[in-house]
């Protein structure tokens, strides 16, 4: 990511739909809209309000020395509570629940139905970018493919240290951590297997364990 870009900008270079991004990026907007705007706020509305998270959506400062961790305990904390929000719409779930004009004049307008289904998504969105992560980070699904690539790499390593490849016929496996579905589904894109050379990712007992492919390992050595 570079700093030059704004959240709107950032989700624009993601692996996002476009669509979705316009709808992510009015979702904080209006969070931010209602901070700013609120006279009277209390609890968890007070404490991001003076954090400044959502005072300017633009990016954030390098090396400011915020705790990492901060952004993202609060934004979980600030989404539980976001069902008190109430701006001036009707019930019907198509109906503009925001709406904002951008510097050209257009109208950009948010749904009761989009801010009740995705607003949960555009939260943890921001704050990978709070956190200054690269747009092809945004999505959860790349997210936890990023985080997990080191670890599978590094236990790859562990696995062929000292082992002749031209004497394995077996695959092996190992453990990551306690499954979560969502993680599980994640690694277990074809694109990132294959580059990995994992031939399957799946759970036994509640963890996720990873069976690699040393045939292809050594094919792609030789």
């Amino acid at each position: 990511m570079t700093h030059q870009d704004s959240f709107k900008e950032w989700l624009a270079k993601s692996n996002n739909d476009q669509n979705w991004s316009e709808r992510y990026d009015l979702c904080i907007r209006a969070i931010s809209d209602y901070i700013e705007n609120t006279e009277s706020l209390k609890g968890v509305f007070f404490k991001i309000r003076e954090k400044g998270f959502f005072s300017i959506l633009n990016p954030p400062k390098p090396n400011s020395g915020r705790n990492k961790k901060e952004p993202l305990n609060l934004l979980q904390k600030l989404n539980s509570r976001l069902d008190e929000v109430k701006f001036d719409s009707s019930s019907e779930s198509s109906d503009a629940f925001y709406s904002y004009q951008d510097s050209d004049g257009n109208l950009h307008k948010l749904t009761t139905y989009y801010w009740k289904d995705i607003r949960t998504t555009a939260l943890d969105q921001y704050a990978r970018y709070l956190h200054g992560l690269c747009p092809s980070q945004a999505i959860q699904a790349d997210y936890i493919r990023y985080i997990y690539r080191s670890e599978i790499e590094k236990r790859l390593k562990n696995i062929m240290h000292g082992i002749s490849l031209s004497n394995i016929a077996k695959d092996r496996i190992f453990v990551l951590e306690p499954s979560i579905g969502t993680i599980i589904e994640a690694l277990d894109e074809e694109n990132y297997k294959r580059k990995l050379h994992i031939k399957k990712v799946f759970e036994d007992l509640g963890r996720i364990e990873i069976h690699v492919d040393l045939k292809s390992i050594n094919k792609a050595a030789s």
